[in-house]
């Protein structure tokens, strides 16, 4: 399809470092998109390799209202909406992630971070064990760091170093 060839046209153009005929081909195929969101999530990686969150941000939600449930591009938005400090628009969003892929870890961590930053730390605890337990032989390091810290944002210390010995 047109809408297809524009995506490998606008991929190949970035790569080769044409950002804005990538741009313009991305921008192509999104209007001509009739409810796929592949070349939004290509526009947005273009624009956060490029460091342009404002229009990361638009185009994510504009392929958000085509697939109000993508995991990807809930993750992707959640992370914008982290990075401005939008921590209730990055907690919906990880946890619209969820009911298209309810065990990822991504977006499971993205909501509990979201959490902890909104002062809900038993929330972000349980989902941080929660993972933990599911994964028991997973390298977590990134993880077990971002329990302890959750414990030391609501006054439990000990629980903290416990959780660093690990």
């Amino acid at each position: 399809s047109r809408e297809q060839s524009l995506i490998y046209g606008a991929d190949g153009a970035a790569q080769q470092g044409n950002i804005a005929a990538a741009e313009r081909d991305y921008m192509s195929a999104v209007a001509l998109s009739t409810g796929h969101i592949d070349a939004h999530l290509g526009l947005a990686r273009l624009y956060e390799q490029q460091r342009e969150p404002h229009k990361e941000r638009a185009i994510l939600e504009r392929a958000l209202i085509a697939q109000p449930n993508h995991a990807l591009a809930n993750y992707l938005f959640g992370k914008t909406s982290l990075d401005i400090n939008r921590f209730d628009d990055a907690r919906e969003a990880f946890r619209h992630g969820l009911v298209a892929q309810p065990e990822n870890i991504d977006l499971l961590v993205g909501q509990a971070v979201a959490d902890d930053m909104l002062g809900n730390h038993e929330d972000a605890q349980a989902i941080y064990t929660r993972i933990l337990r599911a994964n028991p032989k997973a390298n977590l390091v990134g993880l077990r760091t971002n329990l302890a810290m959750s414990y030391l944002l609501s006054g439990q210390a000990q629980k903290a170093v416990d959780t660093l010995k690990h």
